[in-house]
């Protein structure tokens, strides 16, 4: 495990009873960890989307198509609730373990975007389905037979 903030001290702030005073440490600097990778926007409408929703879970002010969720300070109960985040805007099945093989924004979007593409045409085969379920047999050759004159 990786704290998601380090705070460099010159001393530690200590009590008059000489036991370390936690009021008076500083408050961590969120912003984004200075990575080896350097900041690349969002390309599309759903990385921004899924950009937006790492930097708000992790508290950062961006991230960048490239970054790593857990680089970045992420880790398991965090990544639940980006999950469930990315489940509610996307209206798709997306299980946890997806983040621990895509953590990137890029890679999530890609998942994403496959992931709604198989559900659209999933349902519209649904509705196909259920046309035909309610044509006549007649209705259901004169289709056919006007397919293969096609």
């Amino acid at each position: 495990m990786i704290p998601a903030a380090f705070v460099l001290l010159e001393a530690l702030p200590y009590t008059p009873n000489g036991k370390l005073d936690r009021a008076a440490l500083p408050a961590p600097d969120m912003a984004r960890p200075d990575l080896q990778k350097h900041y690349v926007p969002p390309q599309n409408a759903t990385e921004q989307t899924v950009a937006d929703v790492v930097a708000e879970i992790l508290s950062l002010e961006r991230v960048g198509i490239h970054d790593n969720f857990f680089e970045l300070g992420g880790h398991s109960l965090l990544a639940i609730q980006l999950i469930s985040r990315l489940r509610q805007i996307f209206q798709v099945e997306l299980p946890l373990r997806s983040l621990y093989e895509l953590p990137t924004v890029a890679q999530l979007a890609v998942s994403l975007i496959q992931r709604q593409a198989e559900r659209l045409d999933s349902d519209a085969l649904k509705d196909m389905l259920s046309q035909l379920d309610r044509l006549s047999d007649d209705e259901v050759q004169a289709l056919l037979t006007s397919e293969e004159r096609v």
